[in-house]
């Protein structure tokens, strides 16, 4: 009887040996998945931050050449609208200085 109990103890040890061996490899399964994990979210997250960037800089430059087809748009306008306000501002000026010469 005492050599069964023995054996039944003996057993019992290598079952919690074997117990602690598992949860201790199972321990560093899960350590290795979430550094894993972690670095893959840092991966995810940098790249992320790169494409938000590029979409930035894009958007920016997509405003910028749309700020200046406005601006030339506006400018052009200006000399126009400058061009017709001189004409009629000189005609008068020419028709007097005509009259000034004709008369004398």
């Amino acid at each position: 009887m005492e050599s069964e109990l023995a054996s039944n103890i003996a057993g019992l040890r290598k079952a919690e040996d074997e117990k602690t061996r598992l949860l201790e490899a199972a321990s560093q399964q899960k350590e290795q998945i979430l550094k894993k994990a972690a670095e893959e979210a840092k991966r995810i997250q940098e790249k992320a931050g790169e494409e938000a960037n590029q979409l930035k800089n894009q958007l920016l430059s997509k405003a910028r050449r749309e700020i200046e087809a406005e601006a030339e748009r506006i400018t052009k306008q200006a000399q126009k609208e400058a061009e017709r306000l001189s004409a009629k501002t000189l005609a008068p000026e020419a028709v007097q200085r005509m009259a000034k010469q004709v008369l004398g």
